[in-house]
């Protein structure tokens, strides 16, 4: 729903409804449906060519953005999941050697990770792909379509 919510404030849906004389509830159904055919493309996409979930990757993400260094609850934060959830899913990542963990020294409660080169190269390859194909799905040279034309080459796409 974070997606939703966000890309909703970016489209201005009401707004772009009101203009184009549609009712706010239709744009708003074509957004989920966007929303929502994004999120099972980027989860496909992420586990055919990283071999990562969706969530996975995310954290991946979120702790080379944070210049290859975080902290659990930091990463909780960015990710808006509990501590809990998030260890979890980072205990599949430093097994498979794409993370590591290390205890602060001044406060050994403090879990820090960080991506491994291993990791580092998982990621770059997922996000290379990941580019190649939203810049096709989005036919980057014409400019961002509509909800109805990015629902469409969503569903059109070998990869939903």
């Amino acid at each position: 729903m974070r997606i939703v919510r966000l890309a909703a404030c970016r489209l201005g849906v009401e707004e772009e409804a009101r203009m184009r004389g549609q009712s706010t509830l239709a744009e708003v159904a074509d957004l989920l449906d966007v929303a929502h055919l994004l999120e099972v493309s980027l989860e496909r996409h992420a586990q055919e060519t990283a071999g990562l979930t969706l969530s996975q990757a995310i954290l991946l993400c979120r702790v080379e953005l944070k210049g290859g260094r975080a902290t659990v609850s930091e990463l909780a934060d960015l990710v808006q999941r509990s501590g809990h959830t998030v260890s979890a899913r980072l205990n599949v990542l430093a097994r498979r050697g794409l993370i590591a963990r290390t205890k602060r020294s001044s406060d050994r409660r403090e879990v820090v990770v960080t991506l491994t080169a291993k990791g580092a190269a998982r990621l770059a390859a997922c996000r290379k792909d990941l580019r190649s194909a939203l810049d096709e799905i989005l036919n980057a040279e014409s400019g961002l379509p509509d909800l109805s034309g990015l629902k469409r080459r969503l569903q059109e796409t070998s990869w939903v």
